[in-house]
This record gives C-alpha cells, structure tokens and sequence, in this order.
C-alpha cells in the first residue's frame, strides 16, 4: 500500500520530537561515547538507530492518517444520510433519470421526460463551487464542466481523489454514450474540470439540486428546426495558397469573411450555427465535414480564396458534390442521408451551389466563373448533407486581392454569403408550402 504523505506543522514537530527524544536514550545508554569502538563500528550503529527510528516515525505518521481518514470517512457518512433522501439507493442512471426528470430546476422546455441514457450525473460531494461553467467542443464531440472555488486542504488530498472515483464510477453507468472521461483538479487555482468525450454531436443541458449536476444531452435536430455549418477554409499550419507577393495567406481571408458573415448570423435566433474555427487553428478536414454530418446541418458552406497561375485569371467559382458520389462518411458520423446530398425539403448541392453563385456576384461585384462539380475535394465527397464549397474570389489578380484584403471587401463577401443563406432557406419554405 502506497501512501502519500501531506504533513501539517503538528505532524513535523511530532516526528521531530520522537526522533530527538530516541536520540536521548541513545546516548543515555552510551551510544557513540564508547572510544573502544572504532569509528566505522560506530558510524553503522549510529545508521542503524537513526533507520529504526525513521521506521517508527513513518509508522506513527501513517497511524495518525488513518484516524483522519476515518473521521473524514464518518463525516461523509453523516452527509450522505443527510441527501440520501434526493437520490436512488443504487445510483443507477436509469433511477437517477427518474429522480432528476422531476427536479424543479428543470425549465419547460427540457423539463419533460429525460431521453433514454441521455442523462450524465456528477455527484458534488458536499462541495458548494462559486462557479459553475459547462464548456462545448462541438468539433470534438467534447464536454468540459469547470467548478472553480473548490476547496481541499491538502492534508485532505485522498478526499478529492475519492471524489474523482466517485465521479468515474458514475459517468461509466452512461455506457457507450461516453467515449473517455479526464477529471482533473488543480491545487494552487482551486479548480476542478472533468472533460467528457462523447459518442456523437449533443447539445447540453446543465441542471442541480443539493446532490449532483445533471447534464441532459439532446441530439441537434432535437433542439434546433434549422441548422448551418461554416467552415473557414485552411488554417494554423495549413495556409492555403497565397498571393503572388506572399503578402496574404488564404486562410486569413478565409477566416476574416467568415468572421464578418458570422456577425450577420448572430442577430438570426431562429438558425443555429456551427463553425468549423473561429481563430487561426489547424484543423483538419475529417472534422469538419463530420461536424455537419453529426449536426445533420441544413446547409454546409465551407469559405475560400482561389489562385491560378495565370495572373488574369479573376472572379467567383462555387464546386458542389459530384451527384451519387458514394461516402464512407455515414457510417463513421452516424448520419443518415443517402448518396446524393439533399436537404430536408429537397435542395440539392448544386441548387445550393447555384444560389451562392448568384448572391455572391451580386453583392461583390465580382464575375460569375460558374458552379462545378467535384469529386476529389474530402469535405465535399464525405458530405451527407448539402455542401457547397465558394472560392470568394482570386488572390493572384490584382483587382481580386484589392478587394479580398480589406474589410469593405470582406465584409461584402460576408454580405453576399448571408443573401445565399436566406435565400435558400427560402427555397425551402417555398417547397413546404407547395
């Protein structure tokens, strides 16, 4: 058995006073004054004392620990007779869904019956944090929940060490819905944060009582009726391409527009938007597209700039997803859609990428190259929903690059993609209607 030892000011000065007074009878019974001793013999009893009192030492400290230990243990006991009454004696999720679905912190519009192992538990413990804040990595599939004001004294280090099993212990009774669990505490800020990963894309609902955090997962379609998915092309290490004088990298551009379209989007509370990055991050493609896929997105958009060698070369391309193209990518997302990409009331990549086409032109300025049909680019083979891939405009021609590199420029871009949004959205209504 292992023990790690936190020992306060009164623990020290006990085991300092054990070995001075040991050393006392030492050499009461006249250790290290015999002169017929030579010096080595005297030397290995001195080693020999000093190793037995260091045994005993230890073994004291360990005693005293294990008294903390059960009258912290005791403690504990009493706390939880104190909430047994909230919670279900086995503490299985199935009982602890019943027992959370009548909570009065849940509000109307989750407050129904909890969805079969969508339900995760973590226990509190009796801490009271000053914080609470639940995090999402959509990217990722990726929950963190951060308490920050929770206090343990390290002398006391084994009580949130057993608060973490306990927590363990409660999240493995989600099954397969989680995918791993990194709980981690941190002394000097006082924080405590447990990441989650889990199995597909959910939105999170955080609730409590007196016992336990709730969080309730919902799939997207659950919660949103319209979904979108940007994607900001390149980024981090991967640049894109550049322009001819190595002055403006894609990716700046490609983040820059979608920064602006995102401002537009905000003000939209009937659209929910997903963004593939939002700062300069390496991302890479399998993620993005996944992400639409598990959001079962409406529309997946993904930004960029365009180059060529001839320096003439200007204006707007939009590519889509080769039609009947087939995709491993349902299978590895969970997504259920067929071959040929199509909304939920029948706009097809290509009418998408239509749409982009003509918005796009309108509000830049900028010449309309045509829509194509691409078969090789990952994001666009592996979507199972509509996909439309816009290169905004070129950074190899000078009129182009004049444009892209300012924020009336990009801005109108931003513009431009917004007008296609609403408007195929539009399109749907129309076809609802019909």
């Amino acid at each position: 058995m292992e023990y790690i030892i936190f020992l306060t000011k009164k623990q020290r000065n006990f085991g300092r006073n054990i070995v001075e007074k040991s050393s006392m009878v030492y050499n009461s019974f006249g250790g290290g004054k015999d002169r017929r001793v030579s010096v080595k013999r005297q030397k290995q009893k001195q080693r020999a004392w000093l190793v037995l009192l260091s045994v005993i030492a230890v073994w004291s400290l360990i005693l005293l620990r294990q008294q903390q230990e059960s009258r912290y243990a005791l403690a504990m006991e009493e706390q939880a007779r104190g909430a047994e009454a909230d919670r279900p004696e086995e503490g299985s999720q199935e009982e602890i869904r019943e027992a959370a679905s009548g909570k009065e912190g849940l509000s109307e519009d989750t407050g129904e019956e909890l969805p079969d192992g969508r339900c995760l538990v973590i226990p509190k413990n009796g801490q009271n944090p000053e914080e609470v804040i639940l995090k999402e990595d959509e990217l990722h599939n990726k929950l963190e929940l951060k308490m920050s004001g929770v206090y343990f004294p390290e002398a006391q280090k084994y009580a949130a060490e057993k608060w973490i099993e306990e927590i363990l212990q409660e999240l493995e009774g989600a099954g397969s819905l989680i995918e791993g669990v990194e709980p981690f505490y941190d002394w000097k800020t006082k924080t405590f944060s447990v990441s989650i990963f889990l199995d597909h894309l959910y939105v999170p609902f955080l609730y409590e009582d007196e016992s336990c955090y709730y969080i309730v997962l919902k799939r997207p379609r659950e919660v949103y009726e319209r979904i979108l998915v940007i994607d900001a092309g390149h980024g981090g290490k991967h640049p894109g391409t550049m322009s001819s004088d190595k002055a403006y990298a894609e990716k700046d551009i490609n983040l820059a527009v979608t920064l602006a379209l995102k401002e537009l989007l905000d003000a939209r509370e009937d659209i929910k938007v997903y963004y593939t990055r939002l700062s300069d991050d390496s991302v890479y493609l399998r993620p993005r597209v996944t992400l639409a896929n598990e959001a079962e997105a409406d529309f997946f958009i993904s930004i960029h700039s365009n180059a060529f060698w001839d320096k003439k070369a200007h204006g707007t391309e939009v590519l889509y997803k080769a039609e009947g193209i087939a995709s491993g990518e349902a299978a590895v997302s969970g997504a259920a859609f067929n071959e040929t990409a199509v909304s939920r009331e029948g706009i097809t990549s290509r009418q998408l990428a239509d749409i982009c086409l003509e918005e796009v032109t309108k509000v830049l300025q900028t010449d309309a190259r045509g829509i194509w049909e691409d078969e090789d680019t990952y994001i666009l083979k592996h979507s199972q929903v509509p996909a439309a891939l816009i290169e905004v405009a070129f950074l190899t021609n000078r009129d182009d690059l004049e444009l892209l590199c300012q924020k009336e420029g990009q801005a109108l871009a931003a513009k431009g993609i917004y007008e296609a949004i609403l408007r195929a959205y539009g399109e749907e209504e129309r076809k609802i209607a019909e």
